[in-house]
């Protein structure tokens, strides 16, 4: 696997834009190795003086112009340039990991500089020095916003709030319309049920329809396998029984999906850890892992389930309390859909008298509350034995910051859990009881139904 090194001269050499953001923001003394500062030099002067990137002739005309090389450093960085790919990255992801890396370099050459300066080896600097040399290294950032200025960016306010902002719709005709036409980019999503309510089911259907509307997805599990995911998903696309699965014919099963993936442009990865052994510093991996081994970049992230993910700032073995712990987890896989930019949905449990309730609340948060402070949009499932027999599932708001949620507060969803399907209740008698008021059809909410229409995409 190559290094992030030799990644950051690829792109160097190949995206304008990339080298534009950030051939001023790395230093040569964030590379190990002096053939990279030598390469890096190259490159960056030549950027500064033409404003143009280098091409590997011309990198290697001036090389072989320098008398200030000899012949072993002209080789070695030879060989690096000989051997760079044209491979570009995905620049949303690469400028974030250059940050990330670029800290890293940064906060080691902090701490060794500190380090001689307490050994009392540095002649130019003093203890006195070391906060700043910390704080320095602490704020490397390529992020150059520091805020809106209310006066000055006013036209820039107007035209946000005249700009289409990009959702992932449901494929369900009342979730769309509760959210206003479906998933918005850094937001957390949480359906909360009990033991058996269908959290898992739900965020199959989702990861489902996502798929077929060509979007990709990836869905980590900490609850189920890779393959009884996989499992529940095959039997909703499919339209098939998951007992039924396996009496279809091997050649069959894979014509049938190779057909899908013909025809859908999205793709799908499953990701299984322990229970409790992962949290959001081991799916940043995970999601920087995908893009440089399988050119994959999700759209939608579906986490099985919150409580069971672990926090990167507090030890659950600690004397952080449950509350604090879970709050934890919950901001952190919060600030993970605002770093990647997009959205991401997860389940949690209703706590012992949510379980048993036909109307539940937010009081009925599972181990912390501080789950339903940091939550953007939060539903309760209930499904007592007589809606089960008819099919049904009640779905209550508790929490909307996308839409109003006294508009169809409750409402019903069908339920096959046989094929792991949820869809649109029609039945009037449920609709009348459950919904104040009727779903209201915004220009965005039929675009999503017209976006979901699958038709095209079942065999």
């Amino acid at each position: 696997m190559k290094n992030f090194e030799t990644i950051i001269f690829e792109n160097l050499l190949q995206q304008t834009e990339y080298c534009q953001a950030v051939v001023s923001f790395i230093k040569r003394e964030y590379f190990g190795e002096e053939k990279q500062r030598l390469l890096f030099d190259f490159i960056q002067s030549h950027y500064i003086e033409f404003k143009k990137l280098p091409s590997k002739t011309q990198l290697l005309v001036e090389l072989d112009s320098q008398t200030n090389l000899n012949e072993d450093q002209f080789n070695n960085i030879k060989e690096i340039v000989d051997n760079l790919e044209k491979e570009e990255q995905d620049l949303p992801w690469l400028l974030k990991e250059t940050e990330l890396w670029a800290q890293d370099k940064a906060m080691y050459h902090a701490l060794v500089e500190c380090i001689n300066i307490s050994e009392g080896k540095s002649e130019q600097k003093a203890k006195a020095d070391i906060p700043n040399i910390m704080t320095d290294a602490l704020s490397i950032s390529l992020d150059q916003h520091i805020g809106h200025d209310f006066f000055s960016d006013v036209s820039e306010r107007w035209d946000a709030y005249w700009h289409q902002e990009d959702k992932i719709p449901f494929g369900l005709d009342m979730l769309n319309s509760i959210t206003n036409g479906g998933l918005p980019s850094k937001t957390l999503t949480l359906f909360f049920a009990a033991t058996g309510g269908g959290k898992s089911l739900v965020k199959c259907h989702i990861a489902s329809d996502a798929l077929l509307n060509g979007y990709n997805v990836l869905y980590i599990t900490m609850e189920l396998s890779e393959e009884k995911v996989a499992e529940r998903i095959d039997a909703n696309i499919l339209d098939t029984r998951i007992n039924d699965l396996k009496n279809i014919e091997k050649s069959k099963f894979v014509d049938r999906l190779s057909d899908l993936k013909k025809k859908s442009s999205g793709r799908l990865f499953i990701k299984e850890y322990p229970s409790g052994s992962a949290g959001v510093s081991q799916f940043r991996y995970l999601v920087r892992e995908l893009a440089i081994k399988k050119k994959f970049k999700p759209d939608i992230i579906l986490i099985d389930y919150l409580n069971i993910c672990c926090s990167s700032r507090l030890n659950r073995q600690a004397k952080s309390s449950t509350y604090d712990y879970i709050k934890s987890v919950t901001e952190e896989v919060r600030g993970f859909a605002q770093e990647l930019n997009l959205p991401i949905v997860s389940s949690t449990q209703l706590n012992r008298e949510g379980m048993s309730s036909s109307d539940p609340g937010l009081e009925n948060t599972s181990e912390s509350m501080g789950i339903s402070f940091t939550a953007d949009l939060i539903i309760a499932m209930v499904a007592d034995e007589k809606l089960k027999e008819q099919g049904l599932m009640m779905c209550k708001q508790l929490k909307n910051r996308l839409n109003d949620d006294s508009i169809n507060r409750k409402f019903m969803l069908n339920v096959d859990r046989s094929k792991m399907k949820l869809s649109d209740c029609q039945t009037d008698e449920y609709i009348s009881e459950a919904n104040p008021a009727p779903i209201k059809e915004t220009p965005q909410f039929r675009k999503g139904r017209e976006k979901r229409d699958l038709s095209a995409l079942k065999t």
